[in-house]
C-alpha cells in the first residue's frame, strides 16, 4: 500500500528510525530541475511511503538576507507540503460508548413505556462506559508521558477540557467586552515596553573586523535547536530545519553574514506572537509568524546549515533583515495579570543559537563567580547550600546575619537595550555583533493573542523570552549594575572575602552583617538597579534575620520591607534559625500534590503496576527530595518521610491498613525505595561536587569556612545539612 503521507510521531527519540531519520535529511531542498520519487520501508513497519527527494543540481547563491531567508522558507514548505503531519490523539470517547449515548437518545425520546423503562439502564451503561473511556485515556496520556519522561503538566494539559476565556472589563462601562479587552492589554503592554530611563549608550570601535559566518557554526546551532517546540509566524518548526541541517547550512550562513554586513532584515524572521495564557498550564512551544518549528529545523540540520549561514553573513554585512525573521507572537500566561510567552520563528532561534556560540566564551570568563543562573555546572543548589550553610553556622557561632531576597518588576521585560549593548561591550564582545543583536531587536514587531485575535503592540525594551541568548544577555546587564557599585566594606565576610549579593538570574540575595549594613545595600542596589531600568519589588521582597530585636520594617526611598520569619528560595524553605521538619512537611505536602494530580491512575487496579511505579519515579519522587543534598534529617523526619512512602504504596496496590499487609510484603511488590535512603545517596553526591569544586566557588568557601573570630556555643557537636559534626 503506497502513501504520499508520513506520519512524524517522534523521529528523534525513537532509535528504530535512525535510517529513516538519515534518509529524511532528503527532504531538505527544493526541487528545481524535476523531483525523483523514491520508495521507502520504515525500519518499525511494513508501510510504504512515498516522499520527495531532495536533489540541487546546480549551486545556489543568495546575495542578501532577504533572498536566504526566501529560500529557507522555500524548501521547507516544498518538502513538507506532502509528507509532514502531526500525530492526532485517539478518540476521547469509544465506539461501543457513542452506541450506548445514541440508545439513550433514542430511548429518552421513545413514547412506549418499554423504552422509559429501559431508558434508566441505557444510561448507567452509557455513564459506566463513558468512565472506562475517561479512564483508559488519562492512563494512555500518563503512559505516553511516562514513556517520554515530559511533565506532570504537560500531562494534566492533555487530559484536559477547560478553555479559559481572556476578558476583562470596560472601567468606564463595566460591561465585559472583547474590545474592552484588546485596548487594555494594548495600553498595559505598551507601557510595559516602553522605554523609561535614557541609558548613555557605550560601544568602542573595534580594532579588527569581526571573522565572518561559518557553515559550521550555522549547522551545530540547527543540531542544537529544541524539539516540540510550536512554531513562530513564518510555520517552519525545528523539526524541519535539523532534516535539512545540511543543505540549510549555507542559506543559514548567507542569512547571518548578510545581516552582520548591513542587509536589511526580512520582516518576518523578527515578528513574534505573543498569547495570554494562564500560567499553570504550561504549554509547549509554538511556532513563530514564519510557522516554523523548531523539529523541522533540527531534523534538517545539515541541509539548512548552509543557508543559515548564508542568512547570517548577510546580516551581518548589513543586508535588511526579513520580516518574518524579527516578528513574534505574543503568548500571555495568567499571573494576576498575563504574562507574556514569546513565539518566534525557528531561524531566528539558529540565529541567535550562532550568535551565543561566538559571544558565550566572553560572557563565561568574565561573569561573576556569585552569579549561578543559566550556566553550566551550576544549579540552584550552589545557593541554597550556601544560605542553609549560614543559617546552620549563625546558630552555633552566634554571629549576625542579615538577609534579603530581592524581586524585580517585569525583570527581564524591564531591563533597557542601551543597558545590554553597553553591557556587552564591557564584556568584550565584538562591535559588529552587538549591532547584528541591535539591529534584530529593533526591527522586531509583536502582535499578541486575545482571545484568537492580534493586537500590535510596539517593543521598546526588555529581553526576548524564550530566546536561549535572552538569560545571558540579562546576566550581562544586572553584573553590569551591580559591579558599579562602591561596596565599600558591605556584605558577609567568608574566609577573608566578601559575600555580598548570590545571584541566580533575576533572584537577588543581600547578606549583610548589620541592619545598617543591609539598609545601605538595598539602596544603593535599588539606585544602580533603575539605571538599567530594573525596579524592585517591596511587597514581594523579604529580608531576614537572626536578630529577633532588629525586626523593624525597612524603609528606603518610599519602599517598606518587612522582615519575614521564613521564606521560599529557588524551591526550599529558609529560615532564622533553619526548622528542618518545616520543610520535610513542605516537601511532604508537594509530594502528595504530585501524587493527587496523577487522579485516578496510581490508585485505579486496572493500571499496571510498572506504569505507576515509573509515574512515582518521574513526578513525585523529584517533588518530595528537591533540595534534599541540603537536608540535616532527624530520626522523627525519616520516620515521616517512611509512613508517607508507606501510605502512598497501599494506595498503588488498593490496599489499607485493616488488610494486615506488612511493609516487606507490599516492598516486594512495588520495588520502591525509600527516600531517606536516596536523600543520603544525593547528600553524597552533591559531597563529591563540592570536594572537586574550585576554591573561590563559594559553595566550597562557606562548606570549608570557621568563623573564628566569633566563639562557638557551648554543648555537644552540631549535626549539620554536610553531613558532618563539627
Amino acid at each position: 500500500m503506497k502513501t504520499k503521507t508520513c506520519v512524524l510521531t517522534d523521529p528523534i527519540a525513537d532509535a528504530q528510525k535512525k535510517d529513516w531519520i538519515k534518509f529524511a535529511s532528503l527532504l531538505s531542498s527544493t526541487p528545481r530541475k524535476g523531483i525523483e520519487v523514491v520508495t521507502v520501508v520504515l525500519p518499525r513497519s511494513d508501510k510504504m511511503y512515498d516522499r520527495n527527494r531532495t536533489e540541487m543540481s546546480e549551486a545556489f547563491e543568495p546575495e542578501s538576507a532577504k533572498e536566504a531567508y526566501h529560500e529557507i522558507l522555500s524548501i521547507n514548505k516544498t518538502a513538507s507540503a506532502n509528507c509532514w503531519t502531526f500525530p492526532v490523539d485517539p478518540p476521547r470517547i469509544s465506539q461501543h460508548t457513542q452506541v450506548l449515548l445514541s440508545n439513550r437518545i433514542t430511548l429518552r425520546n421513545d413514547l412506549i413505556p418499554i423504552g422509559r423503562i429501559a431508558y434508566p439502564v441505557a444510561c448507567k451503561a452509557a455513564r459506566i462506559s463513558l468512565r472506562e473511556d475517561i479512564c483508559r485515556r488519562k492512563t494512555w496520556i500518563v503512559q505516553k508521558a511516562v514513556e517520554n519522561r515530559s511533565s506532570l503538566k504537560e500531562a494534566q494539559r492533555k487530559g484536559g477540557y477547560e478553555v479559559k476565556r481572556l476578558l476583562m472589563k470596560d472601567p468606564a462601562t463595566g460591561v465585559y467586552s472583547q474590545r474592552a479587552t484588546e485596548a487594555l492589554v494594548t495600553s498595559y503592554y505598551n507601557e510595559l515596553y516602553t522605554s523609561s530611563t535614557a541609558f548613555p549608550l557605550s560601544i568602542p570601535s573595534p580594532s579588527e573586523p569581526c571573522p565572518p559566518f561559518c557553515a559550521d557554526e550555522a549547522e551545530y546551532a540547527l543540531s542544537q535547536l529544541h524539539l516540540g517546540k510550536s512554531p513562530g509566524p513564518d510555520g517552519l518548526v525545528s523539526e524541519q530545519l535539523a532534516l535539512a541541517k545540511s543543505d540549510l547550512a549555507q542559506l543559514l550562513t548567507a542569512l547571518l553574514n548578510g545581516i552582520k554586513c548591513g542587509d536589511p532584515i526580512p520582516k518576518h524572521l523578527t515578528s513574534a506572537y505573543v498569547k495570554l495564557l494562564y500560567k499553570k498550564l504550561d504549554l509547549g512551544k509554538s511556532p513563530g509568524p514564519d510557522g516554523l518549528i523548531s523539529e523541522q529545523l533540527a531534523l534538517a540540520k545539515s541541509d539548512l546549515a548552509q543557508l543559515l549561514t548564508a542568512l547570517l553573513n548577510g546580516i551581518k554585512c548589513g543586508d535588511p533583515i526579513p520580516k518574518h525573521l524579527t516578528s513574534a507572537y505574543v503568548k500571555l500566561l495568567y499571573k494576576k495579570n498575563y504574562r507574556p510567552i514569546y513565539l518566534f520563528s525557528a531561524v531566528l532561534k539558529a540565529i541567535t543559537r550562532v550568535i551565543l556560540t561566538r559571544i558565550e566564551k566572553w560572557l563565561e570568563e568574565t561573569e561573576s563567580s556569585s552569579q549561578v543562573g543559566f550556566r553550566k555546572n551550576h544549579s540552584t543548589l550552589n545557593h541554597i547550600h550556601v544560605l542553609k550553610q549560614l543559617a546552620e553556622k549563625s546558630v552555633e557561632y552566634k554571629f549576625p546575619v542579615y538577609i534579603a531576597l530581592i524581586d524585580f518588576q517585569k525583570a527581564f521585560d524591564a531591563v533597557e537595550w542601551p543597558a545590554v549593548w553597553t553591557a556587552l561591550a564591557r564584556k568584550g564582545v565584538h562591535a559588529e555583533l552587538i549591532s547584528m543583536l541591535q539591529r534584530i531587536y529593533t526591527s522586531s514587531s509583536t502582535s499578541i493573542f486575545v482571545n484568537s485575535r492580534l493586537v500590535e503592540v510596539k517593543i521598546r525594551r526588555g529581553v526576548k523570552q524564550g530566546d536561549t541568548l535572552s538569560p545571558k544577555l540579562f546576566n550581562a546587564t544586572l553584573q553590569m549594575a551591580l559591579d558599579s557599585i562602591d561596596w565599600g566594606t558591605c556584605g558577609q565576610s567568608i574566609g577573608g572575602r566578601k559575600l555580598r549579593t548570590p545571584e541566580y538570574a533575576d533572584d537577588v540575595t543581600v547578606l549583610a552583617s548589620s541592619r545598617g549594613m543591609l539598609e545601605k545595600m538595598l539602596r544603593l542596589i535599588a539606585e544602580a538597579s533603575s539605571k538599567v531600568g530594573l525596579q524592585i519589588n517591596s511587597e514581594k521582597t523579604s529580608p531576614l534575620t537572626n536578630r529577633t530585636s532588629t525586626r523593624q520594617p525597612i524603609t528606603i526611598s518610599g519602599m517598606t520591607f518587612h522582615f519575614m520569619d521564613h521564606v521560599q528560595y529557588l524551591g526550599c524553605r529558609i529560615s532564622f534559625p533553619l526548622d528542618q521538619s518545616a520543610e520535610v512537611c513542605q516537601r511532604i505536602q508537594s509530594g502528595w500534590t504530585a501524587f493527587r494530580k496523577l487522579e485516578n491512575v496510581p490508585c485505579n487496579r486496572m493500571t499496571p503496576l510498572v506504569l505507576k511505579k515509573r509515574a512515582y519515579d518521574i513526578w513525585v519522587t523529584p517533588a518530595v527530595l528537591h533540595g534534599s543534598e541540603t537536608w540535616s534529617l532527624r530520626k522523627s523526619d525519616v520516620e515521616r518521610l517512611r509512613v508517607t512512602q508507606r501510605r502512598m504504596e497501599r494506595k498503588m496496590l488498593g490496599l489499607t491498613l485493616k488488610d494486615r499487609w506488612s511493609n516487606e510484603r507490599i516492598r516486594a511488590l512495588t520495588k520502591l525505595r525509600d527516600w531517606s535512603d536516596k536523600a543520603t545517596r544525593r547528600k553524597l553526591q552533591w559531597a563529591q561536587k563540592i570536594r572537586n569544586m574550585k576554591e573561590e566557588e563559594w559553595a566550597k568557601a562557606v562548606t570549608t569556612w570557621i568563623p573564628y573570630n566569633y566563639i562557638r556555643r557551648r554543648g555537644r557537636d552540631v549535626h549539620r545539612s554536610n553531613g558532618v559534626t563539627k
